[in-house]
């Protein structure tokens, strides 16, 4: 009788670090998606472009695995598992719906805004379909990987060049 009290208290154990480690996802990518919300507010600029980020492969079949087990917990009966699983799958798609946004100021993307004078050199990588920037924070430099469709190349370069060019 002692061993069956152990095993299902360290199955419950079990679960309550997956919960926890469910629950800290969603509260880290709220944050996330609050703190980005607070940028994007402070944005200054009249002219302003906004291109939707590409979004890969390997987070569409993420989704679909986290949906999938969430789905299979609820059907078990682990109802606070399955609506954890589905709450941090609506939080990631929330997160992926972030824009890019170019403005005569800066450029935005990824949580960060980065004005045109700290931008040194910029490029895009087909392979992957990125625009590659590197810029100076400080003393450091930095690098900013912007995921974006293959059909925004030219009007993002042809912005980047208007606005960190003046041409």
């Amino acid at each position: 009788m002692f061993l069956s009290n152990t095993n299902q208290s360290e199955g419950l154990n079990q679960l309550s670090i997956i919960y926890i480690m469910y629950g800290g996802l969603i509260i880290y990518f709220l944050y996330k998606l609050f703190k980005n919300y607070r940028v994007q507010r402070q944005i200054t600029g009249t002219q302003r472009h906004e291109f939707s980020k590409n979004i890969s492969k390997y987070l569409y079949i993420l989704g679909a695995m986290i949906i999938a087990f969430g789905i299979f917990n609820i059907i078990n009966k682990e109802y606070a598992a399955g609506s954890l699983m589905i709450g941090l799958i609506a939080v990631l798609y929330l997160d992926s719906l972030e824009k890019i946004i170019i403005t005569e100021d800066g450029i935005y993307g990824q949580g960060k805004y980065v004005r045109w004078d700290a931008i040194k050199k910029w490029g895009f990588d087909s392979d992957t379909n990125d625009l590659i920037a590197k810029y100076k924070e400080g003393y450091e430099e930095k690098t900013f990987n912007l995921r974006v469709s293959k059909d925004d190349f030219v009007p993002i370069n042809t912005l980047i060049r208007k606005y960190k060019l003046k041409k």
